[in-house]
């Protein structure tokens, strides 16, 4: 059941990737996809801190500086605007017509 809940979690979130992105045009409205992604940069965010305050080197000179990277990236990407490929209206996701 828990596999079954991240995978579904995962894909949800690389459709809201790929739809903030521009990438794919994905069944996900604008609003939710702004507001999730959002959500991910903050995910990120605190999963670079905890990571760099690990013990392990591993983890603190392997992991944390790319999850720091994709954190970055991230904010960057939720900060800027969207150019319209992969966006769905919300009154068209309301209306039923996507």
């Amino acid at each position: 059941m828990a596999s079954t809940f991240s995978a579904a979690l995962r894909l949800l979130a690389t459709l809201t990737v790929l739809s903030r992105g521009g990438v794919t045009t994905v069944p996900v409205p604008y609003s939710f996809s702004a507001r999730a992604f959002w959500a991910l940069t903050a995910i990120l965010g605190v999963g670079a801190v905890t990571i760099a305050a690990s013990p392990s080197n591993w983890e603190r000179f392997g992991w944390a500086p790319f999850v720091l990277v994709l954190a970055v990236l991230s904010l960057r990407r939720a900060r800027s605007p969207i150019d319209g490929h992969g966006r769905i209206p919300d009154t068209i996701e309301r209306s039923g017509m996507a």
